[in-house]
């Protein structure tokens, strides 16, 4: 899309911010069970950033403010997730010895590191990808 279009009005960062939580929800609802979170899983983040990328004008700011946020969520809740099972089994003290370390340290910040770099990229891919589906139709209406 032509910056200079003034058909289509410019995003605000808090569209941006509002779109790119619309897209993390998307992203923790698609691992939701019973049968199809296998799938849609693993490629929720990519779901989440194409959807939140329908909300607002495509752009570089709005992919990187999308990614962001998709992936900050998504590893917060890992984070989150892990902590509360830490807590609950004593520290990991109560899980198996090889899932022990995971659940504590380096080994768990080094996991929400990943998630959130995965999180991001499939967010930010799929933002991109509803970018150029806008601007393919765009020119094609021309």
């Amino acid at each position: 899309m032509d910056p200079q279009d003034s058909a289509v009005p410019s995003s605000t960062v808090g569209a941006e911010i509002g779109s790119g939580l619309l897209g993390a929800g998307i992203a923790l609802g698609c691992l939701l069970p019973p049968l199809l979170h296998l799938i849609t899983g693993p490629l929720g983040p990519l779901f989440g950033g194409f959807v939140a990328a329908n909300r607002v004008r495509p752009g570089p700011r709005s992919v990187a403010i999308i990614a962001v946020t998709v992936g900050t969520v998504i590893s917060g809740f890992v984070g989150t997730v892990a902590t509360i099972v830490s807590n609950l089994t004593g520290g990991g003290r109560e899980l198996p010895s090889f899932l022990e370390p995971l659940v504590k340290g380096p080994a768990l910040l080094a996991i929400v590191g990943v998630v959130w770099v995965y999180g991001a990229a499939m967010a930010a891919g799929g933002a991109v990808i509803r970018g150029v589906i806008a601007k393919n139709k765009q020119t094609s209406a021309s």
